[in-house]
């Protein structure tokens, strides 16, 4: 079984993870509340990274800015 530290090095990590990996992640993930709420923020954050990436910055700013504003409310939520 996975520990909370190595379940938050999988999570951050870009590495494809094995079938045996996915599964000792799910478990722990099950189990653990703390690793849970951080596993949905990382996604989160990942999410709404990629959507402020793929606006253009010059044109869209007052859209860059809400995201920014539903992202920092997203993980103040989840604290």
């Amino acid at each position: 079984m996975l520990n909370c530290k190595e379940v938050v090095r999988l999570i951050s990590s870009e590495d494809k993870l094995s079938f045996i990996q996915k599964t000792e992640l799910k478990m722990h993930l099950l189990i653990c509340k703390h690793c849970s709420n951080y596993n949905r923020q990382m996604d989160s954050l990942s999410k709404g990274l990629k959507k402020i990436f793929s606006i253009k910055s010059e044109e869209n700013r007052e859209k860059i800015q809400e995201l920014e504003k539903v992202i920092i409310d997203n993980l103040s939520k989840k604290k």
